[in-house]
């Protein structure tokens, strides 16, 4: 088994994480409909979708 820290699913996974934890504190401007703190094309596309975690 590959160290993990070698694979390419780690590295994914540590960006997606660092995305996750980068983009709170970025000023990024909300959605006026659905007031979360995502990029318009994000919340359109996922209309229907809530973001538990927020």
């Amino acid at each position: 088994m590959p160290q993990l820290t070698t694979s390419p699913w780690f590295n994914i996974f540590t960006t997606c994480w660092f995305i996750l934890a980068v983009l709170p504190t970025l000023k990024i401007p909300q959605h006026p409909i659905h007031n979360t703190p995502w990029p318009k094309p994000l919340t359109s596309q996922h209309n229907n979708w809530t973001w538990p975690w927020l």
